[in-house]
């Protein structure tokens, strides 16, 4: 027996590109403040693409794991709760990391 079939896996590829998709889209929305706030300075200033790639890493996580909870086919809803708990998993996320000290 396959533990890992086709549908399994099209479920959590699915998961991770809508996890990806989610922080992608929060990283746009916070991109947007940055440069609509003039006391920010300059965008160059404030991207860091290590953090970036760090943070839809993350992101794909968080939608792997949610992808877990499916055991049928995906609807368009199923989609975007993925999406949006990946945006609302990797922002506690790094809520909760960047109130943490570093000794």
């Amino acid at each position: 027996m396959n533990i890992l079939d086709a549908a399994t896996l099209q479920i959590l590829m699915a998961g991770l590109v809508c996890g990806i998709f989610g922080q992608f889209v929060r990283s746009l929305i916070g991109l947007y403040k940055v440069h609509t706030n003039p006391a920010t300075g300059s965008i160059g200033q404030e991207f860091d693409c290590k953090r970036f790639l760090i943070s839809l890493a993350m992101g794909g996580t968080i939608g792997l794991i949610v992808s877990l909870i499916y055991t049928g086919p995906l609807k368009n809803t199923d989609l975007l709760s993925i999406v949006a708990t990946s945006y609302a998993g990797a922002d506690t996320l790094e809520g909760f990391l960047g109130k943490r000290k570093v000794s």
